[in-house]
């Protein structure tokens, strides 16, 4: 458990990194901060506040391409959420995504695969060929992300709403083989400067 966490850390860590040096503007790390609530549904915009089923994400970016009105980006995201009935969710995702520029507005769409850790809200168990034995709660998932955003640059801080559906693979091993999420968002992004040393 604690190895996964440090591997984990260790992997954003040497992602941020790559980002502050590699950017080519050199002006800074772009962060990336957000609230959403989850629903384990199909899309559907009724279901979106159905429940409270909170989570918090902190990612930056990374700027390919640019044009006079659009950009190609790609999105590191690590956050978790919790679902009462479900489970509590930590996930590390990555995402590549067209930017569309209108003056100070732009709108993202954005899909990539990510790793998510559950624990899960209920006792599992695993048959072992005669009885069913206790297992720990912690399931190891693939997903797979898609979503659009829609931002508005504001004094250096852009206030975005985004809405994303995810699909967790498996959701119940050799029973079930994916489980459907649609995330709701609202947060900021701003570029974090670097100081310079004299």
């Amino acid at each position: 458990m604690k190895t996964i966490f440090l591997g984990v850390a260790v992997a954003f860590h040497l992602l941020i990194t790559h980002t502050v040096l590699g950017q080519r503007s050199g002006n800074g790390l772009p962060l990336r901060v957000s609230l959403f609530n989850e629903t384990a549904t199909l899309p559907s915009v009724s279901r979106l506040t159905a429940r409270l089923n909170p989570g918090v994400s902190v990612g930056t970016e990374l700027y390919y391409r640019q044009g006079k009105k659009h950009q190609w980006i790609q999105t590191l995201n690590l956050g978790g959420f919790h679902h009462n009935e479900l489970a509590t969710s930590f996930l590390l995702t990555t995402e590549v995504g067209y930017r569309f520029f209108a003056r100070n507005i732009h709108l993202d769409l954005k899909m990539g695969p990510g790793y998510m850790l559950n624990r899960s809200a209920a006792q599992l168990y695993r048959y072992d060929g005669e009885t069913y034995a206790k297992t720990a709660g912690l399931q190891h998932r693939l997903v797979a992300t898609s979503g659009v955003s829609l931002g508005v640059e504001v004094g250096g801080v852009t206030p975005f709403v985004a809405y994303n559906v995810m699909i967790q693979a498996p959701f119940l091993q050799n029973n079930s083989l994916y489980l459907p999420h649609q995330l709701f968002q609202i947060g900021v992004a701003k570029k974090i400067r670097r100081s310079t040393s004299r």
